[in-house]
């Protein structure tokens, strides 16, 4: 895995632990599921592209990788946290990042500010930013899906 202020950054927040349900959307070629797995979260990786997923699964041969959309991916079981790395502003809604995630789930990202935008967060769900960075040109934050108690 490369060491560039992003994954760093991306990893610190994500603080992934053992045992966790992580989804790596937009995986690639794997590098980030590759290092998840190592840390002993079960992974799986999303990306539509069907050749860098044979990349991703030679560099991370544990981890399950899947050729999808977000918008026709519905896991078994939600996930503990999502780590997304460029991808959310190609995204017209973060609705099915907030349906992937469990309730007080984490969502982790990072990507590029020439130019992008992102959705709004809250009419996803999500709340409580933990940071956000902005460095050269590149953006990161945290934050976690609200938990609606049905009345």
């Amino acid at each position: 895995m490369t060491t560039s202020f992003a994954d760093l950054a991306l990893l610190e927040l994500l603080a992934p632990q053992a045992g966790e349900l992580i989804l790596d959307l937009g995986c690639g070629t794997g590098q980030f599921s590759a290092e998840l797995a190592r840390r002993g979260c079960r992974v799986v990786g999303l990306d539509r592209s069907s050749v860098v997923l044979e990349q991703a699964r030679l560099a991370a041969p544990g981890v399950q990788f899947i050729c999808a959309d977000i918008r026709d991916y519905f896991p078994d079981e939600p996930f503990d946290a999502i780590v997304a790395a460029g991808v959310l502003h190609w995204l017209d809604s973060l609705a099915d990042v907030a349906r992937l995630l469990k309730p007080g789930g984490r969502l982790v990202a990072t990507g590029s500010s020439a130019g992008f935008s992102l959705p709004p967060l809250e009419q996803a769900g999500f709340t409580d930013v933990d940071m956000l960075v902005h460095q050269d040109r590149y953006w990161l934050y945290a934050v976690r899906r609200e938990v609606t108690v049905a009345s």
